[in-house]
């Protein structure tokens, strides 16, 4: 069964934070996306799906989540930016679509070695990813990933978590 893109932001039933067609504007000018380019669109859609959860998963967020109902982490409120700009709680910021694209480029470029070790068990119809007792997030996370999201949460490392901080 396909996977179908929600990105609506603060939607209940929301599973990702870009669209596909978003997805695709943005790797039309990141250098070194062969690995994206050459899915399937079936693929691509699980991929961002599954970049998601990793992010969510991977990062305290600045803030508080705009509503109780929303599916995701994000939209936020009393979250800022780089600049110290308050982001807007009905919107999911560029920082976190592009980092979820990092991520699934990250996925997908290192299946078959730390993230696929790093699987115990996977579920494709509502898509459910289980990892094992010992993988921890900075395995799962890339550098460019980190960077895209500086300022806007803290990289959660066993049991603590590591702040990001521009200088």
């Amino acid at each position: 069964m396909a996977v179908t893109i929600d990105a609506t932001a603060g939607g209940a039933s929301a599973n990702s934070y870009i669209t596909l067609a978003d997805a695709e504007t943005y790797f039309e000018s990141r250098y070194g996306s062969d690995n994206w380019d050459s899915q399937t669109d079936a693929v691509k859609n699980a991929l961002l799906v599954n970049a998601t959860r990793l992010l969510d998963q991977s990062f305290d967020w600045q803030g508080d989540v705009a509503s109780s109902t929303q599916a995701l982490r994000w939209p936020r409120d009393d979250a800022y930016d780089a600049d110290g700009d308050e982001i807007d709680s009905d919107i999911v910021p560029d920082p976190i679509k592009n980092a979820t694209c990092e991520m699934a480029l990250y996925v997908v470029t290192n299946s078959g070695s730390t993230v696929d070790n790093s699987i115990k068990s996977a579920k494709v119809g509502s898509i459910e990813v289980e990892y094992r007792d010992n993988v921890s997030p900075e395995k799962l996370v890339d550098s460019e990933v980190v960077r895209a999201v500086e300022g806007l949460g803290d990289l959660k490392i066993g049991s603590g978590n590591i702040k990001l901080m521009r200088y």
